[in-house]
């Protein structure tokens, strides 16, 4: 089942490649879906769009595991409102912001193996920069508060911990070395299948938590290792392969329609193979299980991620035309890293302060993601225009 499943996968990475090296024409007949040239080479609103929502999934469910663990909506609702945060905070978060990354990839004007390993060691260096702002700084200080050695250990922890800028970094290194190399795109594509395929097999080591860092750069080990390389770079492979088809894309209703019904057949079929298989399927995007992928989870993200950025793009249709919705979009795209850091550090200091000690109920939680949310754009923003200021006083 394991090898169906990463033919079907493989299926998808080749079709990709087709697409962008077929040669329709504009002017050939009608129905053409691409150009012969690259003709969206400026900023993909759908594109911004689908990177700030996953940005604010992320938020959502960092907020919910961090600093809430109870939230009462209603006698009865609690499994369900919890189930859709960690569904939009899983498969809508991480593999989207993963599969948009891939695209910018495609999209970059600076190709150069230098300055994709230059930018993967700088993201890097930013994960253990976060780690430290974010955990192993407010774990000391309230350590030495509370007079708790356990918040010493878990500061160690934390710095050790890798996170999804960790991963970034790695795949822009793993760019570097093929672009180096001149590896086409298909084989980048059985590159990363291959990989998914080890990765599927390894045993994760969830006892040997700080040991266990290291190899898990590459296979997950545990929740200090949420994003191993070997499982999680199909994301980015595949947003850099559909780049490279939307550069060409002339219809872009038909293309993302296609797109749509696409992955509204696949994803019931592979969620019926899933459950003919034993996985429950609500288990499948929370905690360990969503980190630890496997080839077939993978393909069925990819299936809920194709429907979910076929319905962004009709969407954005529409919020296009609104001008500071559009400015406020390129914004959060642009300084996704930015906002990504802001909002762990906040978070961050406040689950370790042990500022929530009681049960939140539905509204205020929602209120304090919403707060959550706007004080990390804003604090973005001034940053920004600071350093705007900073510069134009040299």
């Amino acid at each position: 089942m394991l090898l169906a499943s990463s033919f079907g996968i493989l299926a998808i990475l080749l079709l990709f490649n087709f697409m962008a090296k077929s040669r329709p024409s504009l002017s050939g007949g009608a129905g053409q879906i691409l150009a012969e040239a690259n003709i969206n080479t400026g900023r993909q609103f759908e594109i911004d769009l689908a990177k700030a929502v996953s940005v604010i999934w992320m938020i959502l469910v960092h907020v919910d595991e961090e600093c809430y663990k109870n939230i009462d909506f209603a006698p009865g609702l609690e499994t369900w409102i919890n189930l859709l945060i960690e569904f939009v905070g899983g498969p809508l978060a991480a593999p989207v912001f993963m599969l948009a990354m891939g695209i910018g990839l495609a999209y970059s004007k600076n190709q150069a193996p230098r300055a994709n390993a230059a930018r993967g060691v700088k993201l890097v260096g930013q994960g253990y920069l976060l780690n430290i702002a974010r955990g192993t700084i407010p774990c000391f200080v309230f350590a030495l508060l509370y007079n708790s050695k356990n918040l010493q250990y878990q500061g160690i922890e934390e710095l050790l911990c890798l996170d999804i800028l960790h991963f970034a970094g790695l795949t822009f290194v793993f760019f570097a070395i093929v672009k180096h190399f001149r590896l086409n795109d298909i084989l980048i594509a059985l590159i990363a299948l291959a990989m998914l395929v080890v990765g599927s097999y390894l045993t994760p080591h969830p006892n040997m938590e700080l040991i266990s860092v290291w190899p898990g750069y590459f296979a997950y080990q545990n929740s200090l290792t949420p994003f191993p390389l070997l499982v999680w770079l199909i994301y980015p492979v595949t947003g850099y392969l559909f780049g490279k088809v939307l550069l060409r894309v002339a219809d872009k209703k038909r293309f993302y329609s296609r797109l749509l019904a696409g992955g509204t057949v696949l994803c019931p079929c592979i969620a019926a193979l899933l459950v003919w298989r034993g996985y429950a399927l609500p288990g499948l995007f929370v905690d360990d299980a969503m980190y630890g992928q496997n080839t077939i989870k993978v393909f069925w993200i990819l299936s809920i991620a194709a429907i979910w950025c076929g319905l962004l793009y009709f969407v954005s249709l529409a919020l296009g035309r609104i001008k500071p919705v559009t400015r406020l979009v390129a914004f959060m795209s642009k300084k996704i890293n930015a906002i990504f850091i802001t909002q762990w550090i906040l978070i961050g200091w406040m689950t370790w302060g042990n500022f929530f000690k009681c049960d939140v109920y539905g509204g205020k939680f929602l209120l304090f993601f919403a707060a959550i949310t706007i004080l990390t754009v804003v604090l973005v923003y001034l940053e920004g225009r600071l350093a705007a200021w900073r510069q134009n006083r040299k």
